[in-house]
């Protein structure tokens, strides 16, 4: 925790301007999606609404985020990593928005993303060690460490976007999880991640009144792939979850769902679709509970 009143006062300020930004903003943002065409028309079979839903709601979650980190934040290289890497999202996803980009096409704006994160030394050099009959807790990544953060921030930037399949889903999810690792934050001292964390926080709180159901606007691919490539750079930078869950909640780390070996990966996609393609029935799939990673008992 912090003694200093100046870190209490940063904090809320950038959780409430993000959030008095983004609320603003979006009615304007709805507006400037209407008059370029980026609608979001009911005609398959798999949308739940009747009628034509403006998207790129995104766009004012990434004002009040970034306005907000720009103003309270330490601007270290790695914090100039993220921003600049949601920009790269952001106009990605703001133009598959208007025009629906191949699937190919978001997949390299997602990895361009991720390598101006590398650029600027937001590297994952240690995984934790998931023997844990083993004597050390870290395993050093070594050449492996920039395709393994490549692939962890498009990963987890496609994770978000595959929820977002529901009114309201996306963004309190990440708007819950953004406050659970705050506290985490804090509990760890981490300021400046947390700082960045309330501004992610009040972004999506901000957008949430216009986005529950029935909504007004979708925050499209503009704002999934935001929040997504946002929680894979914060989570790297400060490594918060699973640092303090592995070192601080001792009895319950035995029980947190990790890769080990012998684990299996699930494909989540019936009807053999793939994971870039969009499934009326694949949001319900993870919020009804399927296990993505799958552990299995070790051998004698």
């Amino acid at each position: 925790m912090f003694a200093d009143t100046a870190v209490w006062i940063k904090l809320a300020l950038a959780a409430v301007v993000a959030f008095i930004l983004s609320f603003a903003m979006t009615p304007i943002v709805k507006s400037f999606a209407v008059k370029i065409g980026a609608m979001d028309v009911p005609t398959e079979k798999r949308r739940v609404h009747d009628h034509p839903i403006p998207r790129m709601g995104g766009l004012a979650i990434f004002i009040g985020f970034l306005l907000s980190v720009v103003l309270f934040a330490d601007i270290t290289t790695q914090v100039q990593g993220i921003l600049f890497g949601a920009i790269i999202i952001v106009v990605v996803g703001a133009v598959d928005d208007i025009v629906s980009l191949r699937a190919v096409v978001k997949l390299l704006g997602q990895i361009a993303a991720a390598v101006v994160a590398v650029c600027h030394g937001g590297i994952i050099e240690f995984f934790m060690n998931p023997n844990i009959f083993s004597g050390s807790e870290y395993i050093a990544l070594e050449l492996l460490s920039i395709p393994i953060t490549i692939i962890w921030i498009v990963g987890v930037t496609n994770a978000v976007n595959l929820i977002d399949g529901l009114d309201g889903l996306a963004c309190g999810v990440s708007a819950i999880a953004s406050l659970t690792m705050f506290v985490v934050a804090l509990l760890v001292s981490e300021g400046n991640v947390a700082i960045i964390l309330a501004a992610l926080m009040g972004a999506c709180v901000g957008f949430l009144p216009y986005n529950f159901n029935p909504a007004k606007i979708f925050m499209g691919d503009t704002g999934a792939l935001l929040l997504g490539d946002n929680w894979a750079y914060v989570d790297q930078e400060g490594r918060l979850l699973t640092d303090f869950l592995y070192e601080e909640a001792g009895p319950f780390r035995d029980g947190i769902a990790l890769v080990r070996s012998g684990g299996q990966l699930q494909a989540i996609s019936e009807r053999g679709r793939i994971l870039f393609t969009a499934d009326a029935g694949r949001g319900l799939a993870f919020s009804g509970g399927v296990t993505v990673l799958q552990e299995e008992e070790d051998g004698a």
